[in-house]
């Protein structure tokens, strides 16, 4: 079983379990659909499906859903492509074999990256469309419980949306830990 974090250009397609998190397709480019899928290692790829197969991937994956997909191929995206830090995206075509399994509880069901300032300026300024955008996290509080400390957030969601409780929750794991591994780091 590969793992996203080993694909590179030219990768020969071995399997692959992944879920499929996104889905759009670009202004200008009606003939691709792009796809965010993650593996078990919390790793994101981009998926692309274009022209003659567009329409049969479109209907027949699933968001949220969980695939083995083999005989794919990875390329490199152009400027316009590319909204993940990965340096290939994953090309799904005729040849490509994907079947659904049974929902795995080892698979991530969301993924977010958190992004300084200076990185949304950056891309501001380019004028790339983002599909992976959710809100800005604004400030941070350490509240006190009973039970312990309780690290409550300030969050301003952007103009996509998101289903907040899901993030919320999210982040509230993803705080809890990086505090069991890195006690010395103070959230």
């Amino acid at each position: 079983m590969d793992r996203i974090s080993k694909l590179h250009f030219g990768s020969p397609g071995n399997s692959l379990e992944i879920r499929f998190l996104r889905k759009w397709t670009l202004q200008f480019r009606k003939d691709e659909t792009w796809f965010i899928v993650i593996d078990e290692h919390g790793d994101t790829i981009q998926l692309l499906a274009q022209k003659t197969n567009q329409g049969s991937t479109e209907t027949s994956l699933l968001l949220s859903r969980c695939y083995r997909i083999k005989d794919y191929t990875c390329t490199e995206p152009d400027k316009y492509q590319k909204v993940l830090d990965h340096l290939v995206h994953m090309n799904i075509g005729e040849a490509s074999i994907i079947e659904e399994i049974p929902n795995h509880n080892a698979l991530p069901l969301t993924w977010f990256r958190f992004s300084p300032r200076s990185h949304f300026q950056m891309i501001a300024d380019q004028n790339l469309e983002h599909p992976d955008f959710i809100g800005v996290l604004i400030k941070m509080k350490d509240r006190e419980k009973k039970q312990g400390t309780f690290h409550g957030y300030d969050f301003n969601r952007g103009k996509c949306g998101g289903d907040y409780h899901t993030l919320m929750e999210g982040m509230h794991r993803f705080a809890r830990q990086i505090q069991s591994k890195c006690p010395y780091i103070k959230l």
